[in-house]
C-alpha cells in the first residue's frame, strides 16, 4: 500500500535564515586496537583508537580451550607472532583472533 502526503504550502514550517544548527555525531562503534605490546607470558598491553590502554592476559583463554589450532600459541614464541590487522590482534591469518569490543571489555572467549 503506497501513501502519498501532500503539505501545503502553509503548513510547511518556517525557517529563520539566521537558524544555526549543531550536530553531535556520537560514535557508537567500540573502539579498534591501534597496537599491542608483549610484555611477557601471553600478557599483551593493547592500546585502542580511543587513547585507553587495557593489559589482557590470554593464559586462561589458552589453557581452557584446547584445540590442534590453538595449541600452538601456548608457546610463547608463537604467541608473540601476532599482527595487527584491521584494527584487530591476528595471530596467523586469522588462526587467532577476538573482537575488538570483547578485547576492551577484557572479555576473552
Amino acid at each position: 500500500m503506497k501513501t502519498n502526503i501532500r503539505l501545503k504550502p502553509s503548513a510547511a514550517p518556517k525557517v529563520s535564515p539566521n537558524l544555526k544548527v549543531t550536530i553531535e555525531v556520537i560514535d557508537t562503534a567500540p573502539p579498534s586496537v591501534v597496537s599491542a605490546t608483549h610484555l611477557k607470558g601471553h600478557c599483551l598491553e593493547v592500546e585502542f583508537s580511543d587513547g585507553s590502554q587495557r593489559l589482557i592476559n590470554f593464559d586462561p583463554f589458552l589453557k581452557r580451550f584446547r584445540h590442534p589450532d590453538l595449541d600452538r600459541y601456548k608457546k610463547i614464541s608463537e604467541f608473540k607472532k601476532f599482527k595487527i590487522i584491521d584494527g584487530n590482534i591476528n595471530w596467523h591469518d586469522y588462526n587467532m583472533i577476538f573482537e575488538p569490543e570483547s578485547l576492551y571489555k577484557g572479555e576473552i572467549r
